[in-house]
């Protein structure tokens, strides 16, 4: 047996042993996967070939729009096709192989020199700025004689040769020639306007072309025949005689259908049932020619009837062929919802679905149904919390999987006869910066059908694979993929920008270097950024992902979640849904930083315009991920929060979020500091600015609002028509600023936030001058904290 992926591999495993006959596939649905034989296939039909791998006599697929669909080789080959995946093995003869030389070459000042007659196009650019010109002929009708070069050979069919074509004046000098009209006499195989000629046919024939006026031929090409690619029996008796020898015949052909001859063959008894001859309707249209005339292909379409599910009762249970049934879409035909309300139709169905499941003779038969559906909250329970019906998840493609298909993809030939507009048919390839190991890292958390996407956008623009191009598509896939619930982050600054936060340097390198080293006793599962608003917390997240070279996604709130659009906004059990969703996704993106911003909301009821936040079970949905020893050194769960005595009492279990970094306002120095390095990451000019005069009025602002006031600065200098900011610029603009937050409020959330403390490291050494009367050395007086923040909950009325 061929290996399979875990996944199926489970399948084929319970199916064996016979302990399961019906399965319920979910999550990655729509992808393409690699099958050993026939290459990559779309989802669909990778399972049905699978199927047919496991020992399934007779495979369909079904979905609710086409019916009953007969899978067939030709079909692979096609579906291939039209994606550009199609990796033959090509062949070439002679010297020139694969693409053609360039048509002419430019000198130093924009002048073309032609020196091959055939088709051309023109780019021109500055900086970033480019143009492309109009295809374009280049001819000459001076020529007077052609010669085709090699003039004579012999081939295999299957091969490719591309035939040299030059053209010759009147004063006999030559010129290469690109395209030309190029015909094949004798059948032998086909070629293109470019020369290029595949043999097919074993036989003799010959080559002719013509430019202008002017023709050539070729002297005998003869096509032998290739490999051994298809063998068959020349005669099969429909009853052979106990005790009388028989002698078999095979019959071989190479991929072109030419007759092959046969040297060995190795031969074996394969056990088998006789086939009973009154077979239902199913199996007189197996011939392929036939296929249109049996009416049980293509039946079945919505709406379910009680006809169809009697004549696929009658298939399971009256043939004794093993039958394999993909049913796509299940949750078309079988829909989450109260049978109360359902469809009759549906409500059969379900009830014949669940017959099957628990069906033995079916299981005894060796029959296999496998019911597909994206999201398993869509199917009906009783499909998907069936003892009978196992659950089975398919994984995103991981790092060795995009890996090898990014490897399949620039190592693809160029289509010169493309048959759709999905094909890829230019020569993919990657930028220089970007090597296929990285690729295959930046990739993490596209099917393998968005890679193939990212390579037709590259070829629309007739560029390389860039980490830009992937990048966007990513964040793209990511919101498209989690139902909008995760946002891929981007990590664009760097220490040399941010001020303050002196005691967040060695905790960020002892976790990166834990996760980095795999040591699972020092790597944290969770860390919360606690603090007002304003100190930096998500920009130290976006830092430490940042230096970590690990993918940030961020995971959006349920108020949040309402503001989204769609119809079941503001439906607990959809954002439910949903976040299983965006969960399922975070593990198809290993290793990973996840982000949950104001974590504080994520369980706790708030109310948004008029709408309670949805929050049963979310907690658990959370915490039972995050306290997976699966995923301990894998995911690195980052929570923030200004307001953690509303934190959700599950997420402070011991070992969940057990790091608690404190981010206070910045205090002396660490001002000016920010404010130096703010110019310098918005890259504003600055004129004579002494930074450090500015302590005492920044006296309680915190880096939020530092950073507003930079840009306003820029704002005011700009209203002056000037580019530099002057000292006078800044002082005026923090004479004007109104902090957001009273002194009172800024007491109470870092006091909320100093409560939390479990590591005195974790704490910044200096602090607010408010909060230095709780701190003394390594103790933090809680006691005192916690009598405090009652005075300034009754004086700010904070419920």
């Amino acid at each position: 047996m061929r290996e399979m992926p875990s996944f199926f591999d489970r399948i084929a495993k319970e199916y064996k042993a016979g302990s399961a006959h019906m399965f319920m596939l979910h999550y990655n649905t729509y992808d393409l996967a690699k099958d050993a034989e026939h290459g990559y296939l779309p989802t669909f039909y990778y399972l049905m070939e699978q199927l047919n791998m496991v020992g399934c006599d007779i495979v369909l697929g079904y979905t609710p729009s086409q019916g009953i669909i007969w899978p067939q080789i030709d079909h692979w080959k096609w579906i291939q096709r039209s994606l550009g995946l199609v990796s033959e093995d090509v062949k070439w003869v002679g010297e020139m192989q694969g693409g053609l030389p360039s048509v002419g070459q430019f000198d130093g000042q924009g002048t073309f020199i032609a020196e091959e007659l055939g088709l051309g196009r023109i780019r021109a650019s500055v900086g970033n700025v480019r143009t492309e010109s109009p295809r374009f002929r280049i001819t000459d009708d001076q020529i007077e004689q052609l010669e085709i070069s090699p003039q004579q050979f012999e081939i295999e069919s299957g091969q490719k040769i591309r035939l040299k074509l030059t053209g010759f004046d009147g004063s006999n000098r030559p010129i290469g020639i690109q395209q030309a009209r190029w015909k094949v006499e004798g059948g032998i195989g086909d070629i293109t306007p470019d020369g290029v000629f595949t043999a097919s046919k074993a036989g003799k024939g010959k080559i002719t072309v013509q430019v202008h006026n002017v023709n050539a031929e070729s002297d005998e090409i003869v096509v032998i025949p290739g490999e051994l690619t298809k063998i068959k029996f020349e005669e099969m008796p429909r009853e052979i005689k106990p005790r009388e020898p028989y002698k078999f015949k095979l019959a071989g052909e190479d991929s072109s259908g030419n007759p092959v001859e046969i040297e060995d063959a190795q031969w074996e008894i394969v056990s088998e049932r006789e086939v009973d001859p009154h077979r239902t309707k199913i199996n007189s249209g197996v011939i392929h020619e036939k296929m249109h005339e049996d009416p049980f292909i293509g039946s079945g379409k919505l709406p379910i009837t009680s006809d169809w599910l009697n004549q696929l009762n009658t298939l399971f249970n009256t043939v004794r062929y093993k039958v394999g049934l993909v049913m796509f879409y299940t949750e078309k035909v079988a829909p989450s919802g109260e049978m109360s309300v359902l469809p009759k139709e549906t409500t059969t169905f379900l009830d014949t679905l669940q017959r099957w499941a628990a069906d033995f003779d079916i299981r005894l038969k060796k029959h296999l149904f496998l019911m597909v559906a994206h999201d398993i909250t869509d199917v009906h329970p009783v499909l998907t919390k069936n003892s009978d019906v196992p659950v089975v998840e398919i994984p995103f493609p991981d790092y060795n999987d995009r890996f090898e298909f990014i490897n399949h993809l620039i190592s693809l030939p160029v289509q010169t006869n493309p048959d759709s507009r999905a094909q890829i048919t230019t020569q993919i390839k990657l930028h220089p910066d970007l090597t296929i190991e990285q690729a295959a890292r930046d990739t993490a958390g596209l099917t393998l059908f968005g890679i193939h996407d990212v390579a037709l956008r590259a070829e629309e623009v007739r560029e390389p694979i860039t980490p830009t191009l992937i990048a966007q598509y990513r964040r793209e896939n990511v919101e498209t993929h989690s139902r909008g619930l995760l946002e891929v982050v981007p990590t664009p600054y760097d220490r040399s920008v941010v001020g303050g936060m002196r005691h967040v340097g060695e905790i960020m390198r002892d976790i990166m270097s834990a996760i980095h080293q795999g040591d699972l006793k020092r790597a944290p599962r969770g860390l919360l950024l606690l603090g007002p608003p304003g100190t930096g917390k998500t920009l130290l997240a976006q830092m430490i992902a940042r230096y970590s070279g690990l993918t940030f996604v961020r995971l959006k709130s349920p108020r949040e979640w309402i503001g989204i659009e769609r119809p079941m906004a503001g439906d607990g059990k959809s954002y439910q849904s949903d976040l299983r969703m965006a969960l399922s996704f975070v593990q198809a993106v290993i290793p990973v930083i996840v982000f949950v911003d104001e974590i504080d909301l994520v369980s706790n009821p708030h109310v948004s315009n008029g709408v309670q936040t949805p929050n049963s079970m979310l907690p658990a949905e959370l915490t039972n991920m995050i306290s997976d020893p699966e995923y301990h050194g894998k995911i690195l769960w980052i929570g923030a929060s200004n307001r953690p005595d509303a934190i959700d009492p599950v997420f402070r279990q011991r070992g969940i979020f057990d790091h608690r970094l404190i981010l206070l306002r910045p205090t002396g120095q660490e001002r000016a500091d920010i404010l130096e390095k703010l110019f310098r990451k918005h890259q504003i000019s600055v004129d004579g600015i002494d930074f450090s005069q500015a302590n005492r009025a920044t006296r309680r602002l915190s880096g939020g609002d530092l950073e507003r006031i930079v840009l306003r600065s820029y704002n005011l200098a700009k209203r002056h028509e000037r580019e530099v900011v002057s000292q006078e610029d800044l002082n005026r603009t923090i004479d004007d600023y109104v902090p957001e937050h009273s002194p009172e409020m800024n007491e109470f959330m870092g006091l909320l936030a100093l409560r939390e403390a479990n590591s005195r490291s974790m704490v910044p050494p200096n602090l607010p001058h408010e909060l230095r009367e709780y701190v003394d050395g390594n103790r933090i007086d809680k006691q005192k904290i916690s009598r405090r923040l009652q005075e300034l909950k009754n004086s700010l009325d904070i419920v």
